[in-house]
């Protein structure tokens, strides 16, 4: 009871405060904002009155002196001295030696219209000059930008006007040019702050600090400093990038006694577009907040008091009929449901009293049902239990692939099998378009779902998300209840390795035979070969260089040396010799196919191993003979030459693999099941037997052949073989059975 009185007394109170934090926090905001948008617009009419003093400036020291000495020189000056007009055209700088007469200009001319002119203190008669017309024409762009010069940890506004000789438009021609300097900003020595000499009256006093980040960093935001110091690499402001920084609130040292402000930072760049300096325009914050807190302190006191004692007072109304439903309501908690509480007191507190007796009366019957369902519930959930773990067993266990489907198209779920099959990642309750990358799976679930049809034993391809097609046999029957659909169980199985091994089968059976056609044809002319040839060694012995032979015999031995060459891959073929597997390092087996390589003018064959490549279990000699005949393919294919690239891969593991890339014409993709028959060929010569044989020598040492080709890009013929230490596991494993 005395915690809810405690409590009853705190919330009153929590009340209180909260009504009290938007009478504060109104005008609170009301007046920061206010003295935000005022004081911007004081930073704002100061910085435009210093760019328009600065600008003001310049363009009176330009009309009233510059133009004046400018046009003095054009029309009088080079008219009589025309030689100082070709010198300011043709020299480098000032410092050049036949510059010097030049220089008389300056201690002649410009005193006089100096001496006329209001600007006398603004600047001196060193501090105009005339410069050449290359030093000009270097110096302009960037007093054109804007950009202020820095010299002697002074910083000047120059003003510059071109110099022109002739007398007309159409002939005036530029020379050279004046240049004024005024200055603006003096640094002092060993202090980070500087002198300003800005003659404007203002509100804001300027502030000008050197450019060294260690002055403003502990004052910044980190945007506002990355803003101010963006510098490239070089140190130098890219181009374009000064940016003025306007701060809400901070408080630097040395301006306004370290008074929080809000305030501006304008760089000031150089002619090399260095920071040289940073100007700070500032204007104090008042503590809005001090001065509320001073006013309201006295009322919400009073507030606070009289809060208390009405807290109080109804918390005492309050807390002891409540005390008795809750000990009433306790002891039901703890299984006493005979609890009631005795109806008394004010009218609505014998309501309550009235109704908390009724409800414990229905909870104490409720309870009797409700345990009698809890026990029936127990006995249907182990059951369910047990059923519900026999299915997932059977849905894991099974190597088909099993995923169901709700009305709306999502998938509710799916087994092992069919997620390893289909490559998902994320399935559940997504929709089947969003989950299933294959759209000959799509197609025919969502019609089965559309159409509430049963699909039996289907078979379709299927393209798994990384390119792999497989064959699926897919059945999908459609989930009805009372006639109503509520969902799709698809079925489906891999049939990818028994297509594959039927058609190994079939291509076996058509090796066998024509290797028993091949043997037979290459017996009965192996014989008759070995006698034409000796005879044209005779002949070629005895008549070889008479008149009319003309090295007949030659060709005759010629041609049927390329004759028994083509026997010898029937009888290849027909009796290929059984593999010698040996250890052998990837790296080290390409190293001695590029030593037995045809070296063809225009090829060039490129060699590529991935690093720690495990050993692989071949024969060496066939091995080889199988990437020569790659190699002579790849030459075939490229006509006009190129690049062969020779490139060994971890394919698994298990498995490594040696690709033979070309650049070549490529094969149709109409040709690609047919390339490895033997006796198919699209060259005009040829066998066709290379591309069976590599195929067989490699099937007779474990591994596979794989071929990717692009018609006009070229193609890529793959060769895989089982790493070592795995063919000896598989070979141990063999024997043990």
């Amino acid at each position: 009871m005395n915690q809810l009185r405690t409590r009853l007394i705190i919330a009153f109170l929590a009340v209180a405060l909260l009504a009290m934090i938007p009478l504060a926090l109104i005008p609170y905001y009301a007046l920061t904002s206010t003295q935000k948008r005022v004081q911007a617009e004081i930073l704002d009419a100061a910085q435009d009155r210093i760019e328009k003093y600065i600008y003001q400036l310049t363009n009176d020291i330009d009309t009233q002196i510059l133009f004046k000495v400018a046009d003095h020189l054009k029309n009088q000056t080079f008219l009589e001295k025309p030689k100082w007009a070709d010198i300011l055209a043709t020299c480098e700088n000032r410092d050049d030696p036949a510059f010097k007469d030049v220089k008389l200009i300056e201690e002649s001319i410009i005193p006089s219209y100096l001496d006329d002119s209001s600007l006398k203190d603004k600047i001196v008669q060193g501090d105009i000059q005339v410069i050449p017309k290359k030093q000009f024409e270097a110096m302009k762009p960037w007093i054109d930008e804007g950009l202020l010069y820095e010299e002697d940890n002074k910083i000047y506004a120059w003003i510059n006007r071109g110099l022109f000789r002739g007398s007309r438009a159409d002939d005036m021609e530029l020379v050279g040019g004046l240049f004024a300097k005024t200055k603006l900003i003096e640094k002092n020595s060993g202090v980070d702050y500087a002198t300003i000499f800005i003659d404007v009256n203002l509100d804001v006093k300027p502030f000008v600090v050197n450019p060294s980040p260690s002055i403003l960093r502990p004052y910044l935001p980190n945007d506002v400093y990355n803003r101010l110091y963006n510098l490239r690499e070089d140190g130098n402001y890219a181009a374009g990038n000064y940016e003025t920084a306007n701060l809400p609130e901070i408080k630097i040292k040395g301006v306004y006694a370290g008074s929080p402000m809000q305030a501006r930072i304008i760089p000031i760049i150089n002619q090399r577009r260095q920071p040289a300096a940073y100007m700070i325009l500032g204007e104090p914050t008042l503590k809005v907040w001090d001065i509320l807190v001073m006013k309201m302190e006295y009322g919400a006191l009073c507030v606070l008091v009289v809060i208390v004692f009405l807290a109080v007072w109804v918390a005492r109304s309050l807390v002891k009929p409540i005390y008795e439903l809750t000990d009433a309501a306790r002891r039901m908690s703890q299984g006493d449901f005979d609890a009631r509480v005795k109806v008394a007191g004010t009218e609505e507190q014998q309501v309550l009293r009235s109704s908390f007796n009724s409800m414990a009366d229905r909870i104490q019957r409720q309870f009797e049902q409700v345990r009698q369902k809890t026990q029936e519930l127990e006995e249907s959930n182990r059951e369910l239990d047990q059923t519900q773990h026999f299915l997932r067993n059977i849905l894991a266990n099974i190597r088909s692939g099993v995923m169901s489907v709700d009305r709306e198209g999502r998938i509710s779920h799916i087994n092992r099998v069919g997620v390893e099959m289909l490559q998902m990642t994320e399935w559940k309750g997504r929709r089947m378009e969003e989950a299933i990358s294959s759209p000959e799976l799509l197609r025919l679930a969502s019609g089965a779902l559309k159409n509430a049809r049963s699909v039996y034993q289907q078979e379709i391809p299927c393209r798994s998300r990384d390119g792999e097609i497989l064959s699926l046999q897919v059945s999908a029957v459609p989930l009805l209840e009372e006639s109503a659909l509520t969902g799709l169980v698809v079925t489906f199985h891999d049939l990818s390795d028994i297509r594959r091994l039927e058609e190994q089968v079939r291509r076996q059976d058509r090796l066998a035979a024509l290797g028993r056609m091949a043997a037979g044809v290459a017996h009965e002319i192996r014989n008759p070969l070995g006698i034409i040839r000796g005879s044209a060694q005779l002949l070629n012995k005895r008549f070889g260089g008479t008149p009319g032979e003309e090295g007949l015999s030659e060709f005759i031995i010629e041609e049927v040396n390329r004759l028994s060459r083509v026997v010898n891959d029937f009888l290849m073929f027909a009796r290929p010799p059984s593999p010698n597997l040996e250890e052998i390092s990837p790296e080290a087996l390409l190293q001695q196919v590029l030593a037995y390589a045809p070296a063809e003018k225009g090829f060039e064959v490129k060699l590529e191993v991935e690093p720690e490549l495990p050993a692989v279990a071949a024969d060496p000699g066939l091995t080889r003979e199988s990437f020569l005949n790659l190699l002579i393919n790849a030459q075939q294919a490229m006509p006009d030459g190129g690049t062969i690239t020779l490139r060994a891969v971890a394919r698994s593991s298990r498995e490594v693999a040696f690709e033979v890339v070309d650049q070549g014409v490529g094969i149709h993709p109409e040709m690609l099941d047919q390339i490895f028959d033997p006796f198919y060929t699209s060259k005009d010569s040829g066998t066709g037997l290379g591309l069976s044989l590599v195929h067989q020598s490699v099937s007779s040492q474990g591994g596979k052949v794989e071929v990717e080709s692009v018609p006009g890009q070229g193609s890529c013929f793959r060769l895989i073989y089982p790493a070592w230490e795995f063919a000896r596991s598989v070979e141990t494993d063999h024997s043990a059975v």
